[in-house]
């Protein structure tokens, strides 16, 4: 069990940096994918250009039920379809490895990935995952922190750092040479809660700098962490402290993905895709209205977009419509 637990207040939040973001310049298509219309799509991550799977549900307030979606070398197909569930579900996070291996939380239900297939894994609430080594996955739940590691495609409470206040949105973690001895990285969620972690005995409260809700996390290391939430909001860690980024936007941002510290994208509500190329945050096209609530890319000219409404768009570089 845990023998060590800190909790503080560290790292201030400095001024605003970057400029306005620029007009938008390149589009994104969206994909024609023959599904079902009125999908609530939440998550997106692959293996590869030509492998990747989006999650979400049907659609149907109070009767929902979880869909898994597959896009093998441009053909999407149900892996989980769409169905009638006395009890409803919703999978809110995925996370998976080059080499295969996977998980989607949510709740009440999870899922594993191996061997090519999905299967049902153990039943927690979890809010976000996150896959790193075969056999170690991390997850968050809705309020408090638990830390837990995956054997033989069950959940076993390997430490637990309780933050019974926060309601937690994702998660970001980099691993070091001894796996859970040297794990590092972050939590975000409501009222700018921004949660750091060190190796498997303590976790610290930051002040991010802001009270907004932050939904997304994504790190090119642990001197370039980028955040996202209402409003716009975007906070950088430089390895010091939290910044407060320029958006030009009152958007909401969801979520946040990159190939590296000066490659970044952020998707939000109303159709919103800013991207970051080291200088400044620029809004880029995406055609469409509604809500995108995840990103994911196998590289910076191969980007999924995926929201509300069955969207699903791809960045296409050499499009500028």
């Amino acid at each position: 069990m845990l023998s060590t637990f800190l909790v503080g207040v560290v790292s201030g939040c400095s001024d605003p940096i970057d400029p306005e973001p620029v007009e938008p310049t390149y589009s994104w298509r969206q994909e024609t994918h023959g599904l079902d219309a009125n999908l609530n799509l939440s998550g997106v991550w692959g293996l590869s250009e030509n492998l990747f799977f989006v999650i979400g549900d049907n659609g149907q307030w109070g009767e929902s039920s979880d869909v898994i979606i597959r896009c093998e070398v441009g053909t999407w197909t149900y892996d989980l379809a769409p169905r009638d569930d006395p009890n409803p579900a919703r999978v809110r996070d995925i996370h998976m490895l080059s080499s295969g291996y996977g998980w989607i939380v949510g709740a009440p239900d999870s899922y594993v990935y191996k061997s090519g297939e999905w299967s049902k894994g153990s039943s927690y609430k979890f809010a976000t995952v996150w896959v790193d080594i075969f056999d170690y996955a991390y997850a968050v739940a809705d309020s408090g922190l638990f830390w837990r590691r995956t054997f033989l495609d069950g959940w076993y409470e390997a430490e637990r750092i309780d933050f019974p206040s926060i309601e937690f949105n994702d998660m970001w973690i980099i691993l070091g040479e001894h796996v859970t001895l040297d794990a590092e990285g972050f939590a975000v969620g409501n009222g700018g809660s921004v949660v750091r972690f060190f190796g498997e005995v303590s976790g610290v409260e930051e002040n991010s700098g802001t009270t907004q809700d932050l939904y997304g996390v994504w790190g090119d290391s642990l001197n370039a962490v980028f955040v996202v939430g209402d409003a716009g909001t975007i906070i950088q860690f430089d390895g010091e402290k939290w910044q407060s980024m320029k958006s030009g936007i009152t958007n909401n941002l969801y979520s946040v993905w990159g190939t590296s510290s000066t490659d970044v994208f952020a998707v939000g509500s109303k159709g919103t895709i800013l991207h970051y190329d080291g200088e400044g945050w620029a809004r880029m096209k995406s055609n469409v209205d509604s809500d995108l609530k995840a990103v994911w890319g196998s590289s910076s000219t191969n980007v999924i977009a995926v929201g509300r409404n069955s969207t699903i768009l791809r960045f296409n570089p050499d499009s500028k419509d």
